[in-house]
């Protein structure tokens, strides 16, 4: 009988006290991976554009409740972790030759003024790169997922309006 009771709590023990075997899995890749099939069905540079501009909306949406981890080898976790920034599907505003910036309204919430005013008629085009090329690495320093065209004046002038902005808070902290 202690034999049985024994194994019994040792059995508990490790259910209860156990560590969750699949804790490399990224909590926002089936999110992805449907927002990518839902872009793919859409034809219309409008639709393209909505869900552009929604999926950056949820990526910040997503970071303020989940903040990105700091290391991401950390098997101390418990179920699905939160997705460090290499998981997100990046947005990029290409608005000049060789000048381009990456739209993250967790980083940057000022820029939620130039995802209002984009429309069908200031961007050119977008270009989903699923795969993350390194072929837009010159003008963003970065491999992000989406880039979007513009040559329209008036949202150029708001994005510089909002960077300059940006540049002023990170001074302003920097002196703090």
């Amino acid at each position: 009988m202690k034999h049985l009771i024994l194994i019994f709590c040792f059995c508990i023990t490790n259910v209860c006290l156990g560590q969750h075997a699949n804790t490399t899995k990224c909590a926002l890749k089936t999110a992805n991976s449907s927002w990518t099939w839902n872009y793919k069905k859409a034809r219309s540079l409008d639709v393209q554009l909505d869900l552009v501009v929604e999926k950056v909306i949820n990526t910040a949406i997503y970071y303020d409740i989940h903040p990105p981890l700091e290391n991401p080898d950390d098997r101390s976790l418990f179920g699905a972790i939160p997705c460090d920034k290499s998981c997100a599907i990046s947005v990029g505003l290409i608005y000049g030759k060789n000048k381009g910036t990456l739209l993250d309204l967790h980083k940057y919430p000022e820029f939620e003024t130039v995802l209002e005013a984009m429309n069908a008629e200031n961007i050119s085009g977008i270009d989903f790169n699923e795969h993350r090329d390194t072929h837009y690495q010159t003008a963003l320093k970065k491999q992000p997922g989406i880039v979007l065209y513009t040559e329209d004046k008036a949202l150029i002038k708001l994005l510089r309006r909002q960077l300059r902005e940006i540049e002023r808070r990170e001074k302003k902290e920097i002196n703090e």
